[in-house]
């Protein structure tokens, strides 16, 4: 009798046990009303881990695997990054037989790569289902970005489903219970706000391609590819890419959303220092913004291998924030657009911290921490879009306030210059004056010449002092060496006037995308030449930086018109004038324009030594009919020198025999000495043409100009 106690009490205690496993088994049903939406139902479902990944549906709905389950805690299932691990899911659903039986679970997150859908038939049995994201857009039951689930309820009024889910992303599985009619309702919804915001970056990316078509700013170009990476990614991690492009080539989505972010990381980061000038305003962000542009590279390539797939994530979650402090720091410094781009980021972070936040549990799957990205990427779009406008036109307003200043300094420089040589050339033609008042007195006696040659000697004391003025006059109009290298940085220049001053000079300028660079010749030397020379460069002034004309062989034209006119020669027999040089230099597209009058220009590209020659007509003379220049224009890829000068250089008589040095001979010293850096060639051409001269008189100005581009 007592043993039979005992066995019944063992039998009892079976029972008990038996019922509990049931009850660990069975789930909290999730009961229906008339409500239509029922969201995050995470804590009424179970959740078992499967790290083997091998479990079956036979084994975990048994019940030996009852003890396993757990009971959700979380509104919204969030399993983090666990690749290695398979999870499973079992709902519960109970419906009141008054209602309707057009009843959904829906899975918001399009981010599944695996999911296999069970459900418990009337007879016990499992219907299965396999889908994800990386199999074919076909093997889901329901149209739709995420996943959905029909449930039955034909048959019997309790549905018990279990979800198999795997993922390289964050594994989320938001879950809802919704109405059929309630459900397109939403998917309407959710299409028309995803068009909206399509829209907005499709409107954003035409408007920019203008911008950049209109003005030429790379700027724009770089934001637009910015832009269309955005599109891509939201497009992609949305669902609608797989739903419309690559249904049935899934393999795509495993690539596709992680490269355009490590893309977006790359081409932000080249954007971000071309705009706010990073290098000027703080060189330590501006390397840390370049080591972004290596680790985007770095991620591509793990994306294309198939490896370390969280890599553009945590690049994202490091660049964001660098680029408000970056926009932050160059605004604090000065540059006002950067306050845009400040605000801009501002939005993309509150925007990817709220999927931070929502991904880690500590926000719930809502409407808003849905799409707070994409929200916040519609405002980043725009306010960058205002930024670059903004900054176009402070660069603008600044260059106009340039322009009208250094038009200013021309003016005065102008007006002050012509007085200049108005009282010069007073003082000379008074002192000409007395001198032939002196030649006279010296022939009539010599009594007088000897009174009169003190009187002379300082007399030409008083010239050569005022020629000496009209040096430092003329070397003031000339460009000096530090101001030439501004506009040609590697070049040289070689001026020897005979007389003090000189008739040959040289000019220089940058207007718009050309640096202009002309090398005149005039006719005669010392005061007559440097009047001319003087002339030359107010005309030159007039021509190119008044008038804009910028195009040489139009230059020479109307150089030539207005030297005629000035100079009177259409009723005088003036036959006073001038040889030149005019080369327009475009070094962002890589081409130079020149013109001669008469004086060729020499070039050197790939150790190849060409000649354009001039035509064979000078400014200025007796001809007043116009004369029409011819215009080369030559491209160049490899590094290229040009030479200008005047025909004082090879003129020079001098050498063993007293002759002319000879242009073939110049030409082959320039042949010789052109593979050497630009201040060994000064030397050399200066060491040359001493030499040569010797203790002969130079019998010219002497000029040569090497630039290199």
């Amino acid at each position: 009798m007592h043993f039979f106690s005992q066995a019944n009490w063992c039998f009892f205690l079976i029972i008990l046990l038996s019922i509990s496993q049931s009850n660990l088994i069975a789930q909290p049903l999730q009961l229906l009303d008339s409500q239509k939406t029922y969201n995050n139902i995470g804590k009424s479902t179970w959740v078992l881990k499967d790290k083997t990944q091998n479990l079956t549906i036979t084994q975990v709905s048994s019940a030996a695997f009852a003890n396993q389950w757990e009971k959700a805690m979380q509104d919204n299932l969030s399993f983090g990054l666990d690749n290695k691990t398979a999870y499973w899911v079992r709902i519960a659903i109970e419906k009141p037989s008054n209602l309707p039986n057009d009843w959904l679970i829906e899975m918001a997150n399009p981010f599944i790569d695996s999911l296999t859908i069970y459900k418990q038939l009337a007879n016990g049995d499992f219907s299965s289902q396999l889908t994800g994201y990386w199999l074919p857009f076909k093997t889901r039951g329901i149209k739709h970005t995420g996943f959905v689930i029909p449930l039955d309820f034909s048959q019997q009024n309790k549905q018990i489903i279990y979800l198999r889910t795997r993922g390289h992303d964050p594994l989320l599985v938001p879950l809802q219970v919704i109405r059929s009619n309630a459900f397109y309702e939403e998917v309407r919804l959710q299409d028309v706000g995803y068009g909206i915001y399509f829209g907005i970056l499709l409107v954003m990316i035409l408007y920019n391609c203008f911008l950049f078509y209109a003005i030429g700013d790379k700027n724009y170009l770089y934001y637009v590819i910015t832009i269309f990476s955005t599109f891509v990614i939201f497009a992609s991690v949305s669902g609608y890419l797989f739903m419309y492009l690559w249904q049935s080539t899934a393999f795509i989505n495993r690539y596709i959303a992680h490269s355009f972010m490590s893309l977006i990381v790359i081409v932000t980061a080249i954007f971000t220092q071309s705009f706010l000038q990073t290098q000027k305003y703080n060189k330590f962000l501006h390397y840390a913004i370049s080591l972004m542009v290596l680790l985007g590279i770095a991620a591509v390539i793990c994306q294309l291998l198939g490896i370390y797939r969280a890599l553009p994530n945590m690049i994202l979650s490091v660049f964001t924030p660098l680029l408000v402090i970056t926009s932050l720091v160059c605004w604090l410094k000065g540059n006002q657009s950067a306050r845009y781009y400040f605000f801009a980021w501002i939005c993309y972070l509150v925007g990817g911290m709220a999927i931070i936040f929502r991904n880690s549990g500590k926000l719930p799957y809502n409407s808003f921490t849905s799409h707070a990205v994409e929200v916040g990427s519609a405002l980043e779009v725009v306010l960058l879009s205002l930024a670059l406008a903004d900054r176009y036109r402070r660069l603008k307003i600044e260059k106009e306030t340039a322009q009208r200043q250094a038009l200013a300094i021309q003016k005065e420089a102008n007006e002050n210059l012509e007085q200049k040589v108005t009282e010069r050339t007073r003082e000379l033609k008074e002192t000409n004056e007395e001198l032939s008042q002196t030649n006279e007195e010296l022939h009539t006696t010599m009594e007088i010449l000897e009174e009169k040659r003190e009187e002379l000697r300082s007399k030409n004391e008083d010239i050569t002092a005022s020629i000496n003025y009209a040096k430092r006059i003329q070397r003031a109009v000339l460009p000096t060496e530090n101001s030439f290298s501004k506009h040609f940085g590697n070049s040289f220049i070689i001026f020897k006037p005979r007389d003090i001053v000189s008739g040959d000079f040289y000019w220089v300028t940058t207007k718009d995308n050309f640096k202009i660079v002309a090398a005149a010749d005039c006719t005669g030397h010392g005061v007559p030449g440097a009047f001319m020379s003087m002339i030359g460069n107010d005309l030159l002034n007039q021509i190119i930086t008044e008038k804009s004309i910028l195009q040489p062989n139009l230059i020479l034209a109307e150089l030539n018109k207005n030297l005629t006119v000035l100079l009177k020669q259409e009723s005088q027999e003036v036959d006073d004038g001038m040889d030149i040089i005019v080369c327009a230099v475009n070094e962002t597209e890589k081409y130079f324009e020149y013109a001669g009058a008469m004086n060729p220009l020499y070039y050197v590209e790939n150790q190849k030594f060409i000649e354009i020659k001039a035509d064979k007509q000078a400014i200025g003379g007796h001809s007043i009919d116009d004369k029409k220049f011819t215009l080369h224009t030559t491209s160049y890829q490899s590094p290229t020198i040009l030479y200008l000068f005047s025909d004082g250089y090879q003129d020079q008589f001098g050498g063993e025999k007293n002759r002319k040095f000879m242009v073939k001979k110049l030409k082959e010293l320039l042949a010789t000495v052109c593979e050497k850096p630009l201040n060994e060639q000064k030397t050399t051409l200066d060491t040359t043409f001493e030499n040569w001269k010797g203790g002969n008189r130079q019998i010219d100005d002497v000029m040569v100009i090497g630039i290199a581009l």
